[in-house]
């Protein structure tokens, strides 16, 4: 059994997350090194393992010891070992959350801490527009690139929107949270991450098709939103400029996508069953499969590092990198992570009026649609928070129905 000492620190290294994870990749990363040190100090004096979720333990262990198999074959074995190993503890928040988060009061605090995340990375992206003086200019914010940054607003809109609706917060935190929801949509335009607009769009499609209870509601808000949006867009004309490539196959960058893609079904036909190995495309797209027509060049001769490394497609990038195995293995992993979401979701949906499991199935869909045209989720700050929200929304929906 745990105690509460362990309990009460491991939840401060839980809230140091949620602050890190639109912040500081580094923090996030020895808050979850703290973590992990303080369950491992628990299990070897308790002399057992904490009792965590198998079904995703499971899947987890599966998708990294595919991994493990996919790097004996790779070009750079303990290159690609090494970032099997990176990979492995951005799943821990996941564990983290539904371990040691036991109350309703918890999840309020830990939701409130990630909005002040949240809120200082978009003031940041904002603060980087006005500096660069240019309205088109797109701000990546404190996550390294705007397209980061989509993926972030993604997880980040339905988790305040439903949490706002949520009766264990109070009328000023749940006005705050639905007021980050709609400043997290407004940093999402400002992006300009076609594909994150694109993948926004899907989920609010999903989200009216699930939800039957307020879909009057919601088709009027979203009809609303949708003119806002599109009057922003008509007024700038390079929102416009930016709105009208998403369909146009000679624009470059669609062309530059469509390079990276072939290479990668390329390195797949060759190393079919393993692939090149995690986080190798990068050299053998620069240095065999990049068509001399391409432009989007390494930018130091003799040095594929320094060009793109992965091939703008989350099932891609598994499938070049891992061939069939390491493609099943992701299918697995986020198939039962969905699996799971919708389950709960099933037992929530007539009891809840905002199911926390239904804004994980948004959540969960807000960052793979996106990366059907960006890699994202190998990315640290990512999946970290990723890993946090998915936990938060299968956790949160059982504390209320206990309550």
């Amino acid at each position: 059994m745990m105690t509460e000492t362990e309990n009460k620190w491991m939840f401060r290294v839980l809230l140091l997350m949620a602050l890190a994870s639109n912040v500081s990749t580094g923090v996030m990363v020895g808050a979850i090194a703290l973590g992990g040190l303080i369950v491992l100090a628990g299990v070897l004096r308790r002399r057992a393992l904490p009792m965590a979720d198998t079904g995703l333990a499971k899947a987890v262990l599966l998708y990294l010891i595919v991994w493990i198999v996919c790097a004996v074959g790779a070009r750079e074995q303990m290159m690609s070992m090494h970032s099997v190993i990176g990979t492995s503890y951005r799943f821990l928040p996941l564990f983290f959350v539904l371990l040691y988060v036991r109350t309703k009061e918890q999840v309020r605090l830990l939701v409130l801490v990630f909005a002040v995340s949240v809120c200082i990375n978009n003031i940041v992206s904002l603060w980087q527009i006005a500096v660069h003086g240019e309205v088109w200019w797109r701000p990546k914010g404190l996550v390294h690139s705007a397209t980061f940054l989509g993926s972030h607003m993604l997880m980040a809109i339905p988790a305040f929107f439903f949490f706002s609706r949520k009766n264990y917060f109070c009328p000023i935190e749940r006005r705050f949270l639905m007021g980050m929801a709609v400043f997290s949509l407004i940093i999402l335009v400002l992006t300009q991450t076609r594909g994150a607009w694109i993948a926004f769009v899907l989920v609010m499609i999903a989200y009216i098709l699930l939800e039957r209870r307020f879909r009057r509601q919601l088709l009027l808000g979203g009809a609303i939103g949708v003119l806002c949006i599109a009057g922003v867009m008509l007024l700038s004309s390079n929102y416009s400029q930016r709105l009208a490539t998403i369909t146009n196959p000679q624009i470059q960058s669609n062309l530059e996508r469509t390079y990276m893609w072939r290479a990668a079904v390329s390195m797949w036909e060759e190393h079919p069953v393993t692939g090149v190995g995690m986080d190798e495309y990068g050299w053998y797209y620069n240095t065999i499969y990049i068509p001399p027509e391409a432009k989007e060049r390494p930018v130091v001769e003799g040095r594929p590092e320094t060009g793109h490394g992965h091939p703008h497609n989350n099932i891609l990038k598994h499938l070049s990198e891992g061939g069939i195995l390491g493609l099943a293995a992701y299918f697995v992993l986020h198939g039962y992570i969905l699996l799971r979401l919708w389950r709960q979701y099933r037992k929530e949906r007539n009891t809840a009026a905002f199911s926390c499991a239904l804004m994980g199935i948004l959540v969960f869909l807000g960052v793979h649609l996106e990366g059907m045209t960006d890699t994202n989720i190998n990315q640290l700050s990512i999946l970290t928070e990723y890993c946090m929200l998915i936990g938060l929304s299968l956790l949160a929906g059982q504390l209320e129905a206990d309550a």
